[in-house]
């Protein structure tokens, strides 16, 4: 039978240049899903460039929105098989570099595996890639199962939990520094949270947070610190804001 020759494509910039450009009116998603419908889904796995490509798409898309959140979903049927980093703590490096930095970009990971594909550490080697992306694991779609609702439901799970990190501030009236965030487990117990400046002073911080400005520089939102975003996604605790009360400041 026929084999396409150019099934494998290693180029960084390849992958950094979308079928679709991110935009926000309704139109793009028919885009999307006629970009999909006419692309042919088989050959190997280039997941380190695939990633390498998207995050650099991401964070230059992120850098020109700074009013709006932008995470990258990475949706694979395959561990790496092809290009180079073929390793999972390399490629989860990749990742945990776009989770850092001024702008940080999420990732979250959803595969689709049959039993036997997953093997006995897929599991492990899909939740460490999501860790370093900023989601406590990643989403694992059987294929025995109902895989196209299971993935609207990944979707719809990723969408909201996203969302747990950041706090809108929309009251042009409110006193900036004057507004203090604190965590609340499921037990009631309150963990007192400091505003480390930005997110580069984050590191493995899991008690900061800090503003997130837009192209004018006004701060138009609270973004808490990625390992303590960890904590929001999981559930395993809630944000109290408070307004009154001089900011803690690292």
């Amino acid at each position: 039978g026929y084999v396409c020759s150019e099934q494998k494509l290693c180029s960084v910039g390849e992958y950094g240049t979308p079928a679709v450009p991110i935009r926000r009116d309704a139109a793009r998603v028919n885009e999307v899903l006629e970009s999909l419908a006419g692309r042919e889904r088989a050959g190997p796995t280039p997941t380190g460039p695939a990633l390498q490509g998207a995050l650099q798409h991401a964070k230059t898309w992120a850098a020109a929105n700074t009013d709006r959140q932008v995470i990258t979903v990475v949706v694979t049927d395959g561990f790496p098989t092809d290009c180079s980093p073929l390793g999972i703590p390399q490629i989860a490096a990749i990742a945990q570099e776009a989770n850092v930095g001024a702008q940080p970009v999420h990732t979250f990971f959803v595969g689709v595996f049959s039993d036997t594909d997953l093997g006995f550490d897929g599991v492990e080697r899909l939740d460490t890639l999501a860790r370093a992306g900023g989601s406590e694991r990643a989403v694992v779609i059987n294929t025995a199962n109902d895989v196209a609702q299971e993935f609207l439901d990944a979707l719809d799970a990723i969408r909201d939990s996203s969302a747990l990190c950041n706090f809108q501030l929309d009251d042009a009236g409110l006193d900036l520094e004057r507004v203090n965030l604190e965590m609340v487990d499921t037990a009631g117990a309150t963990t007192q949270l400091v505003n480390v400046g930005n997110a580069s002073a984050c590191g493995a911080d899991q008690q900061g947070w800090f503003y997130e400005t837009d192209a004018n520089g006004v701060r138009r939102q609270i973004t808490v610190c990625p390992s303590t975003c960890r904590q929001f996604v999981t559930g395993s605790v809630r944000a109290n804001l408070q307004i009154g009360c001089a900011t803690r400041i690292r």
